[in-house]
């Protein structure tokens, strides 16, 4: 039999995530135009396969276990990340959210499935990995520049080599400083440090050719540039 829905056909069908009932034997009965868009079949053509027919090989014990475990009552609310294998024999990676409901006996009436293509979230999530490796390698090794990143107070949180050299601090010995100890004493009664983080933070960047101070209190005179980091709202979260 097909599920009834409860609430709205219409909203049901119009979802923009896929939602679909199964019943316990895995069977899919009813089924949204989304839970059909992403696999490339029609409701009909679903309701003629297995579940498992759908999911890549190396995944399908995976599948089994993730609907036993519902099925079994071990849990009643689980999410499983999966590839399933298109009807053009594409893949594409998926999360399952899926949910037992049970009849007024206790036993298992159906699942409902919520699916969602996370092919795209997964590619970005892989390249946010990859950038983020490749700049900590460019930080790492970045021997002639001192870089480091200080927290929206101005507290040093990260010191590369080229820093160390530089300066003649260790990393152990700077983090958790104040970037004023690099200033000299007249530019810390004029609270330098902080005009030029407030100008970063307003202007996007601030610049300066000023003496700065190495740990072994020799004085040198450097070109330097501070730029503000932000999260996704765009709050400044520190600086570089």
């Amino acid at each position: 039999p097909i599920v009834k829905i409860p609430a709205s056909k219409t909203a049901f069908q119009r979802a923009p995530i896929g939602i679909s009932f199964l019943n316990p034997d895995l069977e899919w009965k009813t089924i949204n135009r989304h839970s059909c868009a992403s696999p490339g079949y029609t409701a009909d053509e679903l309701r003629q396969i297995k579940y498992d027919a759908l999911v890549h090989p190396d995944d399908v014990q995976q599948m089994r276990d993730f609907y036993a475990s519902l099925l079994h009552g071990t849990i009643e609310v689980a999410k499983l990340e999966t590839r399933y294998r298109r009807k053009d024999n594409s893949l594409i990676d998926v999360e399952i959210r899926s949910a037992l409901i049970s009849d007024a006996s206790g036993q298992a009436a159906y699942l409902i499935d919520i699916v969602e293509d996370i092919t795209e979230l997964k590619k970005a999530r892989k390249l946010a990995r990859e950038t983020a490796e490749n700049y900590r390698l460019l930080i790492e090794n970045a021997t002639e520049h001192g870089i480091f990143r200080l927290d929206e107070i101005g507290t040093i949180i990260s010191w590369n080599p080229g820093a160390q050299r530089i300066f003649g601090y260790t990393a152990d010995e700077v983090i958790g400083r104040p970037v004023s100890i690099f200033f000299t004493p007249e530019d810390i009664a004029e609270q330098q440090a902080l005009k030029e983080m407030d100008k970063a933070r307003r202007e996007g960047r601030a610049e300066d050719d000023r003496w700065h101070v190495r740990k072994d209190h020799s004085r040198f005179w450097a070109s330097g540039m501070v730029t503000p980091a932000r999260d996704e709202s765009g709050h400044c979260t520190g600086f570089v």
